[in-house]
């Protein structure tokens, strides 16, 4: 028997001192366990349950748990703290009263049983006392049971009945020192190799178990990064959710099915009333054949109604959400645009002559014009979105990006603004995005990398479109034509871009600056290379004469570009070859290697530049020169005649030079001379006359010979160039009269014959080119030898200097306009040769001296005043 000091025993202790308690339930045993257990019991006394003395009935208890010597209020945690997984089986569990309520089953709360048995109910109970070395079990459903201490070996199989005490509870009988150690000796007890083979086993899954789950955590870690990754540079812009094809009636009620179908990023502008893409939803909700379309073409005709509202599309015509056609039937669609010139880049175009937006290829759409019906075969898939050259008003909103079809985007020449959206880089069928011309601001989106299958990217024309080149459009591996030119784009040009296969690098007229990479030379399919205008240093690469299909290479006006002309360039033999290399500080010789280029060589401009040396005669082996253009070098020598007998050349400039020799009139035979059209050999020393077979340059419009020696006289065939707007001769030594036959050239704009030594009146007949044709240039200044008055029609030159009208006379010999003669006292006689002959001092009216002068001339001179 205990007493209530015991009470204040930690539990430690009291779990010591502890007997086993006999007949209560517990689970199946191992076979070392069973052992270890009988081991106890044959040192412990048994308690005949029987012989009890049952307590007062009670109200069942649910709080009530294995008491280890401890008060009610107490808990244990472990009944014991050494036993292998397998003995906790087979132990009596001890339960946490905090905890029983999380678990399952009871009858208060999830978790009132222990061990299998009933759950107690909560109620009133006597609480027992503990007694030292005791080890109390509270019964289930029955009476407490409490086995006496054994006082000797020989009592073993002795049943005894625990006394009662005070409040009339069972107390269990104390266990003695043996029976502890047995205790103790079958919590020792190992598990034999089956069990430790088992535990080994359950340890192996447990460990791939758990790496199985790394595995999964990582694998979603990944995927995730990935998805954010591709989702970089769209911020809130996304594409729109996947459409089914075959659902023509959604169970939602439309608005919810058309919100469904919408991007993440247009709901938001759904909210204001006033948004194109606000209207564009309240226009298709109300469109009474809104059930009959498919997802799909519920998108396709969203997108197309917020392009119409973003870019004052009421301004287009009728045909534009027309709620009786279907929308591949609202565009007058014609690519390329009808009212700009489409540039030779035209004839690489894929998508050149489509009958509508969404006809493939040799797709006949001539009988769905008036059509009422479409045949189960009609393409409704957007495919071509052009309208160049149209009044666009407002941004190119982010929902095109809907018509996820589209293979060409054209928006040239219009009056769209804004920036080019990114999202339309989610058009991962796109082969074309034009976008010249127009007034789209800020950079080249770096986003447009993703265009995998992109083969024309063309950008610019405009000033507002700046930033730098992004070096990711070098990934571009399908492109074949890249135009970002016109703009205020700056930086250097990335190296990547040499990676590209293009027919047409075009990034001229910007702010780049840097060298001319030498990789260039690696395109092998380029036939246009456009890097003019820009600002770039250095020297022309020679591996450039390693681009063998190029027909075109323009790097003029950078303005510094320096060095010498590589030879190489006169490898590259192709139709229509073309060399613009005008506008830097090239230096050194023209290269003779230029004529045995090919003997298709259109063009070759190296004016403005510092070259030296003479014109090579090789150049004449190029029969097809249409364009030589030298001038401001410093070029001496004459002109090769075998260059001047080129039969088909048009435009002939080597003015600003140190050249010399005469007009070779090779230039004048041949049938083709009658296609010249420009011809400039200013400001050098050439001499000898204008040839009179000038005459057969018919379709010559501009001629310029002035500050030159030049002699003879002004040729009178001059009058047959009915296509001739300027003649520039001033600064010469020309003799002789002005031909009348000026007069029939309506088509001439600036004349200028000033410092020659020119005779005679100013005939009447170069009034007619003021009153009929298109004279706003004369100069007759600095010829002492003619006289006379100025026709009326010409002074109206003087009215309007604002339009450009330029009349310059020597006042004094030649009167009328602003020139009065009226006091003049005094006539000279001039001969031939220009000595003064005579002098006068009539002082009569001008008509009478005149008349007088005219009556008393001597041979060979004239009177002037």
């Amino acid at each position: 028997m205990g007493n209530e000091k015991d009470d204040d025993k930690p539990p430690e202790k009291a779990l010591d001192e502890g007997v086993v308690a006999a007949g209560v339930p517990v689970p199946r045993m191992s076979n070392e366990l069973a052992a270890a257990d009988a081991a106890v019991r044959a040192k412990a006394p048994v308690v005949d349950v029987s012989t009890l003395k049952p307590l007062e009935p009670a109200t069942p208890v649910t709080d009530v748990g294995v008491g280890v010597g401890l008060s009610s209020t107490e808990t244990v945690t472990s009944a014991t703290q050494t036993m292998t997984s397998n003995t906790t089986e087979s132990i009596l569990a001890v339960e946490d009263p905090e905890k029983r309520q999380e678990q399952p089953g009871g009858a208060t709360g999830p978790g009132a049983a222990t061990l299998g048995m009933p759950a107690l109910s909560r109620g009133n109970y006597q609480q027992p006392t503990a007694t030292p070395g005791a080890f109390g079990v509270s019964g289930v459903n029955g009476p407490v049971v409490a086995a006496e201490e054994s006082s000797s070996e020989e009592d073993d199989d002795e049943e005894t009945a625990a006394a009662p005490n005070n409040d009339g509870l069972a107390v269990a009988a104390p266990v003695t020192d043996e029976a502890r150690r047995d205790i103790e000796n079958a919590r020792l007890v190992m598990p034999n190799a089956a069990q430790e083979a088992k535990r080994k086993q359950k340890n192996f899954l447990m460990t791939i178990g758990v790496l199985c789950a790394i595995a999964i955590v990582v694998f979603i870690i990944i995927f995730f990064v990935v998805q954010g990754d591709k989702n970089d540079g769209t911020s809130e812009e996304t594409s729109a959710p996947a459409v089914t094809y075959n659902a023509t009636s959604a169970p939602l009620e439309p608005t919810e099915l058309l919100k469904s179908l919408l991007p993440d990023h247009t709901l938001p502008k759904l909210v204001s009333e006033a948004t194109p893409q606000s209207r564009a939803f309240k226009w298709l909700i109300e469109d009474p054949n809104f059930t009959n379309y498919t997802n799909k073409r519920l998108q396709q005709r969203f997108a197309l109604a917020t392009f119409y509202y973003s870019s004052d599309g009421e301004a287009w015509g009728p045909d534009w959400l027309n709620i009786t056609q279907h929308e591949c039937m609202w565009a007058d669609f014609m690519p390329g645009g009808k009212e700009y010139d489409r540039g030779q880049e035209y004839r690489h175009y894929e998508y050149k002559y489509i009958d509508g937006p969404c006809f493939p290829i040799g797709y006949n759409s001539t009988a769905l014009v008036n059509a009422t019906e479409y045949p189960s075969d009609f393409p409704d898939d957007y495919l071509y979105l052009a309208m160049t050259g149209q009044e666009l008003g407002g941004e190119l909103p982010a929902e095109v990006s809907m018509l996820s079809s589209l293979k060409l985007v054209q928006f040239d020449y219009t009056t769209m603004i804004g920036t080019v959206p990114t999202i339309l880089a989610n058009l991962t069928g796109l082969r074309e995005l034009h976008l010249f011309g127009s007034a789209f601001s800020g950079a080249v989106p770096s986003e447009l990398a993703r265009l995998t299958d992109l083969r024309i990217l063309v950008m610019g024309g405009s000033e507002y479109l700046t930033g730098t080149l992004p070096s990711e459009l070098g990934l571009l591996s399908n492109n074949r034509i890249l135009k970002i030119a016109e703009s205020n784009v700056t930086g250097t040009v990335p190296l990547e871009y040499t990676g590209l296969t293009p027919l047409m690098f075009q990034l001229y007229r910007n702010n780049l600056f840097g060298t001319i990479h030498t990789e260039f030379g690696l395109f092998s399919t380029v036939e246009w290379f456009m890097l003019e205008r820009n600002e770039l240093v250095g020297t022309i690469p020679s591996e450039l004469g390693m681009m063998s299909k190029l027909d075109l290479m323009y790097l003029h006006e950078n303005h510094v570009l320096s060095g010498t002309i590589p030879t190489e360039l006169g490898l590259i033999s192709n139709y229509r070859l073309q060399f613009y290399l005008h506008t830097n500080a090239l230096t050194g010789t023209i290269p003779t290697e230029f004529g045995q280029a090919t003997d298709d060589f259109w063009r070759l401009r190296l004016d403005w530049n510092q070259l030296t040396g003479k014109i090579p005669s090789e150049l004449a082996l190029t029969t097809s020169m249409h364009v030589l253009s030298l001038q401001d070098n410093l070029l001496t020598g004459t002109i090769p005649t075998v260059v001047a007998a080129q039969f088909r050349l048009q435009y002939f400039r080597v003015q600003l030079n140190h050249l010399s020799g005469i007009i070779p009139s090779e230039f004048t035979v041949g049938a083709r001379k009658t296609k010249f059209i420009q011809f400039h050999i200013d400001n050098n020393d050439f001499s000898g006359t204008i040839p009179t077979e000038i005459r057969n340059w018919t379709h010559l419009v501009h001629f310029s010979a002035h500050n030159n020696r030049l002699t003879g006289v002004i040729p009178s065939q001059l009058g047959v160039l009915t296509k001739l707007q300027s003649f520039y001769v001033d600064s010469n030594l020309l003799t002789g009269e002005l031909p009348p036959h000026l007069g029939n050239i309506t088509t001439l704009k600036e004349f200028s014959v000033g410092d020659n030594q020119l005779t005679g009146t100013v005939p009447e007949e170069l009034g007619w080119l003021v009153n009929d044709g298109a004279l706003k240039l004369l100069n007759l200044t600095h010829n002492d030898g003619l006289y006379g008055d100025i026709p009326a029609p010409i002074c109206n030159l003087t009215d309007d200097p604002a339009l450009g009208n330029v009349l310059e006379f020597d006042c004094g010999n030649l009167c009328g306009c602003d020139c009065d003669c009226d006091n003049v006292s005094a006539f000279v006689l001039i001969g031939e040769n220009g000595t003064v002959l005579a002098e006068s001092n009539l002082a009569a009216s001008n008509e009478t001296v005149l008349a007088e002068s005219k009556s008393g001339v001597s041979v060979g001179g004239v009177w002037v005043r």
